[in-house]
């Protein structure tokens, strides 16, 4: 495999979308969009839609846990 191609893999790992983080954390899209306006949960905008980085999401359902 080319490194090009590992790289876009490691990245595409590394990042959720809205739904996916929705469905891992257990809460609505709506709710995610919130978490990330409000700076608890980091996010990007690609495109017309949002990425959100998987260990945020992690550490986000962690603490969520303890609360």
């Amino acid at each position: 495999m080319e490194r090009r191609q590992e790289t876009e893999l490691e990245v595409m790992r590394s990042v959720l979308t809205v739904p996916e983080a929705a469905l891992i954390l257990g809460v609505t899209e709506q709710r995610v969009r919130f978490l990330i306006r409000r700076g608890r949960l980091e996010g990007r905008k690609l495109g017309r839609d949002w990425i959100v980085s998987r260990s945020g999401v992690e550490e986000r359902k962690r603490r969520m846990g303890g609360e």
